[in-house]
């Protein structure tokens, strides 16, 4: 299938203008919660949580909860990191997903 970027099907993928989606809708998968995550517990090694989409969090040992997102760009694997929860909301998170996923879908243009 031939790969479009500014509305159609790319590795996965769907792109729309302003929006970047997996399996046509934001996440492409169950959606964390908010009770799910304040109930994730630190186990003897980090552990994510995912979201879908690529952003996850990141569980760590001592406790901590960060905001991570996965991806891939010019065939490089990336990591970006978003904050940590409870600093950082689950829709603040979802929110700053969306931004870098704009910007990313943005870098296929150029």
């Amino acid at each position: 299938m031939e790969a479009r970027v500014w509305r159609g099907y790319f590795r996965g993928y769907f792109f729309q203008p302003g929006v970047f989606l997996q399996n046509g809708h934001f996440g492409g998968g169950i959606l964390l919660t908010d009770t799910e995550i304040k109930k994730a517990k630190a186990q003897d090694k980090a552990y994510r949580m995912s979201d879908g989409g690529g952003l996850f969090l990141w569980v760590t040992p001592a406790g901590g909860k960060l905001w991570r997102w996965k991806y891939r760009h010019d065939g490089a694997e990336k990591l970006m990191s978003f904050g940590k929860y409870p600093a950082v909301s689950l829709p603040l998170a979802r929110a700053r997903h969306g931004e870098g996923c704009s910007l990313l879908a943005r870098a296929f243009l150029i």
